[in-house]
């Protein structure tokens, strides 16, 4: 016997405008039904045909939110293998993420790059292997 008043909380969590919790709901209302060992038919059986309707919307709702999700989660696994330094072109953009990871270098390295920003011409042969070194290792993070 599935309790239907615990049913009826998480299925009212659907209608979230979060979609982890929408999918999450989906999935314990499944759990509860399959501990239960009864299937969706018999609870829409039970329920008006507005109630029915709803039911079946939401679940298809649910289906399109999961794939949704799944092309979100390789979207975001290419961007992060690709990492913020792939996009980066000019020497100011560079800098720009530097400075964001600041904590990360070392002494020199902050004040090789304070040299750097002020620098108007293109780095010297001596500079070209320090600044690979630095952009390499914050290109990683």
């Amino acid at each position: 016997m599935i309790d239907r008043d615990k049913l009826a909380k998480v299925l009212a969590r659907l209608g979230s405008g979060h979609d982890p919790e929408v999918v999450a709901a989906a999935r314990l209302a499944c759990g509860m039904l399959n501990k239960a060992g009864i299937g969706w038919d018999s609870i829409c059986a039970a329920a008006d045909p507005a109630a029915e309707e709803a039911v079946h919307a939401l679940l298809v709702e649910v289906e399109i939110l999961g794939e949704q999700k799944k092309e979100l989660e390789g979207e975001l696994a290419r961007l992060k293998a690709k990492g913020p330094a792939a996009q980066l072109k000019t020497r100011e953009e560079w800098l720009v993420l530097c400075r964001q990871h600041w904590q990360t270098l070392t002494p020199f390295e902050v004040n090789f790059l304070q040299t750097v920003a002020r620098w108007r011409g293109p780095l010297t042969a001596k500079q070209e292997p320090i600044w690979q070194r630095i952009t390499d290792k914050v290109g990683r993070l």
